[in-house]
């Protein structure tokens, strides 16, 4: 059984990071750009893709639940290679916002196959093999790993870019292809393989299940904070924010690696953290610092900008695999949550990306006129409100330690 769930985590670790490394993400704003697309057009597809990503949620989720984690696993890959083909093959085929629509919304596909899929894939393979303690250790490996391999990549892309607009995209679709060979590599040993596949719950049971355990909502909404912030400031403000700072477009990609080395090196030491608060309140107390970090971001001044972006990185290091620990302890603790995993990580990703489209949805005009000082203020200052709740909820609690 060790060697099993030996060869199972090195596969899983593999396809993590090769789905992840998406070498475009430093540089795909300013090739939209270079390809002709405005900021309006830019934030406008990154709206639809969150909007997209929440529709998909839930039927992804179950499907995992359905037929395995396994199968939705290998065919977010297959749909993965498919997105950067269509960007590959555009020139000459259809217009280049077309193009880019059609790509954010396979890759709204491909994640949302992956995203409750992959955490109850390897949860419940720990789970089984009893060493349901390791699982934030392995996570944050994978985690880490994921992000090591990004540091070297990203580091160059900026260059490549002015050497071959497209490179980062060809190369992305290298590594999805890698993932897609990982995801077949893999085994299942999930409870579907063992179970009746007739009892799978359906989503309107999943949905009840949260109604009826407020603590578990609670948990969702508070990891909320931080992968929403993570995401306006890595992917969606991160481009604009620096190019308005002065920052060369060749910077791009160092200046992102930098961030991902830090994230790396505290997903890595998470024993610090937990050995002296208890999970639930870590994740909400480094989640008021991602936050205050973000609201001071929209000081107008230059020199504060990069220390910052890697105090912010460094937070959501630590706050990344606590808290897919939290939420999946605090799913095996509720009722009949187990039968329902993928399901219900699929809603706590849909908390997420509908507020990420919310927010994205206004961002595009505000950019282009310059303004992203008030944006980075509200984001801020509206998820720091949302910590200190739960850290004064908490803390009128007994002790949250699961």
């Amino acid at each position: 059984m060790q060697t099993d769930l030996a060869r199972l985590t090195r596969n899983y670790l593999g396809f993590q990071v090769s789905f992840a490394l998406l070498f475009w993400l430093p540089v795909f704003y300013e090739v939209q750009k270079r390809l002709g697309i405005s900021d309006s057009g830019i934030f406008d597809i990154q709206s639809f893709y969150y909007l997209l990503f929440c529709l998909l949620e839930l039927p992804t989720g179950w499907l995992a639940d359905r037929f395995g984690s396994i199968r939705t696993l290998r065919a977010g890959a297959l749909v993965l290679a498919g997105a950067h083909l269509v960007v590959l093959l555009h020139p000459g085929l259809i217009a280049p916002k077309a193009a880019f629509l059609y790509h954010f919304a396979l890759i709204a596909v491909a994640r949302s196959l992956v995203s409750g899929a992959s955490n109850a894939y390897l949860f419940e393979a720990y789970e089984q093999a009893g060493l349901k303690a390791d699982y934030v250790h392995v996570e944050g490996r994978a985690r880490a790993y994921g992000l090591g391999a990004k540091i070297v990549c990203w580091s160059f892309v900026g260059y490549l870019m002015e050497w071959s607009l497209l490179s980062s995209y060809w190369l992305t679709l290298g590594s999805a292809l890698a993932a897609c060979y990982y995801g077949f590599s893999l085994e299942e040993r999930s409870r579907r393989s063992v179970e009746s596949k007739t009892d799978t719950p359906h989503v309107g049971h999943a949905v009840l299940a949260l109604c009826r355990e407020p603590r578990l909502l609670g948990l969702m909404v508070q990891g909320m904070g931080v992968f929403v912030l993570a995401r306006i400031v890595q992917v969606n403000l991160f481009q604009p924010l620096l190019l308005s700072r002065e920052f060369p477009a060749s910077s791009l990609g160092w200046v992102m690696a930098l961030m991902t080395a830090c994230e790396a090196a505290a997903s890595l030491k998470l024993k610090p953290v937990l050995s002296r608060i208890d999970p639930v309140r870590s994740v909400s107390l480094l989640s008021a610092i991602t936050a205050l970090s973000v609201g001071a971001l929209a000081l107008p001044l230059g020199f504060q900008t990069l220390p910052l972006l890697l105090v912010f990185s460094a937070a959501l290091g630590f706050a990344g695999p606590i808290q897919r620990q939290v939420i999946n302890q605090g799913i095996s603790a509720s009722r009949g949550g187990a039968r329902m995993r993928s399901t219900l990580l699929s809603l706590e990703s849909l908390l997420d990306r509908a507020v990420c489209s919310l927010v994205v949805a206004g961002m595009g005009a505000w950019v282009e006129s310059g303004r992203m000082g008030p944006v980075l203020a509200v984001s801020g200052g509206a998820f720091l409100l949302i910590a200190l709740f739960q850290l004064l909820q908490q803390g009128q609690r007994p002790d949250d330690r699961t």
